[in-house]
């Protein structure tokens, strides 16, 4: 019953304190009565009843929810004021703002007749209507795209030096008035916030080659290894390319030119390596088993040589791929697509030099003509 009549909104966390203990003691008193009404069933006895308990947890709720909110309002407010503005939650304080104010407002009806805590919802209510204009400058200003650039502009448009230290609170900006400037920082925080999504998009994309292999298998009984699978690898470099490029024609990207550039370079590259790779690929299957062969190293010694030479830079790229097969590392290796087109120029050459060797024996033995060159 003393604690009924408390009314000073001040006193609040003091008064929590006191909430916690009567509500121990509560729940202490419901799971004693739990345990005698189940020691009284075991022994067939006539079950006791305990309503005045359920009867003080219902009539003490009202209070206890009141005060409990009343003591974390009164410990957020000076943060929120006071303390640095670039730890403040947006997202939590709206959301505690609005939670609370439905419950002031809910219990101003709810003690209804009792003066003392009815006075207090009230209070409760007034400072959140107080707050709740500072709702949107927080949200605007505590936006995660804002960047120094920004503050930059944002100082230039109030004539004060603004930047989000731990000697900015929500306290000094408004003291220098800055809600006078509200449409400018709510164009300025959109602009960052679309920015903002740009390098939420290339992180992504960055991320999503975090864990994505080239699949390396062994070939025959070569000693060495050809490129498998890499469908998943073509079709993300696809969307990607088409989704940097998008993102070079929109102004919101400026900020960002010098990083989406360079995102867009390198998958260019890679997509140039890949086409020049499986270029090489396909025709060094197709003659590695020829100039396996003895016989033809003999009569062809120059294209032998060529060949030796592209053979001896697919073996070491292979390898040094099947041992680092991460797709983002395979393309850090020196020189890949330089290396790749030496090695299909010299191919051509080689191939060139198979036709006409093939030419000279089907001169030779016009029944070769019916055969193709493979």
């Amino acid at each position: 019953n003393n604690f009924f009549p408390y009314n000073d909104l001040e006193q609040a966390e003091e008064y929590s304190g006191q909430v916690m203990v009567l509500n121990q003691r509560l729940l202490e008193a419901a799971e004693q009565a739990q345990v005698v009404n189940s020691r009284e069933k075991l022994f067939d006895f006539p079950q006791t009843s305990f309503d005045e308990i359920e009867s003080m947890v219902q009539v003490f709720k009202p209070y206890a929810d009141l005060w409990s909110i009343a003591s974390e309002f009164q410990k957020s407010f000076p943060n929120w004021m006071y303390g640095p503005f670039n730890t403040l939650d947006a997202e939590q304080i709206d959301s505690n703002v609005n939670t609370w104010w439905k419950f002031a407002w809910r219990a101003e009806k709810t003690f209804d007749g009792k003066a003392e805590p009815q006075s207090v919802a009230a209070t409760l209510k007034e400072r959140l209507d107080t707050f709740k204009p500072n709702l949107p400058l927080i949200a605007a200003l505590r936006n995660p795209g804002m960047r120094d650039r920004h503050w930059s502009k944002l100082s230039a448009e109030v004539g004060e030096t603004i930047y989000p230290d731990v000697s900015l609170t929500l306290k000094y900006l408004l003291e220098i008035d800055i809600n006078k400037h509200e449409q400018f920082i709510t164009t300025l925080s959109e602009q960052a916030a679309k920015e903002y999504g740009f390098e939420r998009t290339l992180d992504k994309m960055k991320t999503e080659w975090r864990d994505l292999q080239f699949e390396f298998s062994p070939y025959k009984d070569s000693g060495t290894f050809v490129l498998k699978g890499i469908e998943e690898t073509v079709m993300l470099l696809d969307d990607q390319i088409v989704k940097v490029q998008a993102m070079r024609g929109s102004p919101y990207a400026k900020p960002l030119e010098a990083v989406v550039v360079e995102w867009s370079n390198k998958l260019v590259y890679m997509q140039d390596v890949l086409e020049e790779w499986l270029k090489c690929q396909k025709t060094w299957l197709y003659l590695e088993p020829i100039f396996a062969s003895p016989d033809i190293m003999r009569q062809m010694p120059t294209e032998g040589r060529r060949f030796q030479k592209v053979d001896q830079m697919w073996r070491s790229t292979m390898q040094t791929g099947a041992d680092a097969p991460a797709v983002m590392q395979v393309m850090t290796i020196d020189n890949l697509k330089q290396h790749f087109l030496e090695a299909n120029k010299t191919l051509d050459l080689v191939q060139k030099g198979l036709n006409d060797y093939l030419e000279t024996k089907r001169s030779a033995f016009p029944r070769f003509y019916f055969l193709s060159n493979d």
